[in-house]
């Protein structure tokens, strides 16, 4: 084989060789995004199954100012009377 035989044959086995490079790529590229998908539905699980749980902390203390009612009735209605008809009728 003549040196300039074999200089053709390397540069198309180069070219072959880069050629079989990028055809790979959009197929890692794929898997990848594949995977991150999964990753992302899991997270997405995660979430949407999760559990809050707030803890409250007294700042200070507030006075308690009373509000008007809507309802003149609702004055009547006191705690007592109110526990004193869960129990039964009076």
């Amino acid at each position: 084989m003549s040196p300039a035989v074999a200089g053709e044959v390397g540069a198309r086995i180069v070219g072959v060789e880069e050629t079989l490079a990028v055809e790979k790529e959009p197929t890692r590229i794929r898997t990848e995004i594949k995977s991150l998908e999964g990753k992302l539905a899991v997270l997405r699980d995660r979430v949407a199954f999760s559990t809050l749980v707030p803890t409250f902390v007294p700042v200070g203390d507030a006075p308690v100012r009373p509000q008007a009612l809507p309802f003149p009735w609702l004055s009547e209605l006191s705690l007592e009377r109110l526990l004193g008809l869960s129990g039964g009728a009076r």
